[in-house]
C-alpha cells in the first residue's frame, strides 16, 4: 500500500479491534509511526530466535533513516512537523485531517525528552537539508500558567532559531489531552466515567484516566471549531498558510 494508506488502514483495523492490533513490518519507520510498543526479532550465534524490546534512539540521523519508507518528496510530503512521539503521532494526524494537511505534512516523533534538548544544534540542522518546511509541536509540562518545563522551552527557542520563529510552539496547556472536550470523551470512549482534564492537570494523578494511547480515539471526536480556539489550532493555521503562501 501507499505510505500514507498504510497509516490509514491501521488506524481503521483499531478502531476495529476490542483490544488492540499486532503487525509484523520490515519498515521500523512504519513501526514507529503506528506501533504503541515495538519489539524486535533477532537470532543468537546458534542460530536461536529471540524476542526484546525496541531500544529507543539516540539521535536524529538514525530517525531520519527509519522512516525513509515515507519518501515523502515523492508521495506528496512537503513539510515535516515534529512532535513528542508515537502517542502525538496519532493523536495529531486526526487533527492535520481536518485542515486537509494529512497528506502533505510528515509526522516524526522526537522519542519524548531523550531527543528534546536545546545542545542538539547539529542534529536539528539535519533536517534543513530536506529542503522542506519544519514544524516542531511539543507538550508544555506545566503545571501552571506561565511556567513550562525550563528544558523544553529552550528547545523550542532553539527550534525558532533553527527553522523560524513561527515554526515551533510547545502548548500553553499541559499536554494534549489537555484540550479534549467533555462530549469528544464521552463518545470516543462510549462512557461517562472519564471527566474532562482542566488546563494543567496532570494525567497520572487522575483516576479512572482513558490512557494516552487511547487519545487519538478522542481527538477524531473533536472538530475543527474545537480546536481552532486554542493554540494549536492556530498552529495548524499558521502550517496551512506556510505551505499555501510557498505554493
Amino acid at each position: 500500500l501507499h505510505p500514507e494508506l498504510q497509516t490509514k488502514f491501521f488506524e481503521a483495523l483499531t478502531q476495529l479491534a476490542s483490544h488492540g492490533v499486532i503487525f509484523t513490518t520490515h519498515s521500523m519507520g512504519l513501526a514507529r509511526t503506528c506501533a504503541d510498543d515495538i519489539y524486535v526479532v533477532q537470532q543468537d550465534k546458534q542460530n536461536r530466535s529471540y524476542i526484546k524490546p525496541y531500544e529507543s534512539l539516540g539521535n536524529f540521523s538514525q530517525l531520519l533513516g527509519e522512516l525513509s519508507f515515507s519518501q515523502f518528496h515523492e508521495h506528496g510530503f512537503d513539510t515535516l512537523l515534529l512532535c513528542e512521539g508515537v502517542t502525538e503521532i496519532k493523536t495529531l494526524r486526526q487533527l492535520l485531517r481536518l485542515w486537509q494537511l494529512d497528506s502533505s505534512v510528515m509526522l516524526i516523533p522526537l522519542g519524548g525528552d531523550a531527543l528534546i534538548d536545546d545542545k542538539r544544534d547539529d542534529e536539528l540542522n539535519e533536517f534543513n537539508r530536506l529542503n522542506v518546511n519544519v514544524f516542531v509541536l511539543v507538550d508544555s509540562e506545566q503545571e501552571e500558567e506561565g511556567n513550562p518545563n525550563p528544558r523544553r522551552t529552550k528547545f523550542i527557542e532553539k527550534c525558532k532559531t533553527i527553522f523560524g520563529k513561527n515554526n515551533a510552539i510547545q502548548t500553553k496547556r499541559r499536554a494534549t489531552e489537555n484540550y479534549f472536550t467533555q462530549d469528544a470523551i464521552n463518545f470516543a470512549m462510549r462512557s461517562e466515567k472519564y471527566k474532562q482534564l482542566d488546563a494543567f492537570q496532570n494525567s497520572k494523578n487522575i483516576d479512572p484516566f482513558w490512557g494516552k494511547n487511547q487519545n487519538w480515539r478522542i481527538a477524531s471526536r473533536m472538530t475543527k471549531a474545537d480546536w481552532k480556539k486554542t493554540d494549536i489550532g492556530e498552529f495548524l493555521e499558521q502550517i496551512a498558510l506556510t505551505r499555501k503562501n510557498k505554493a
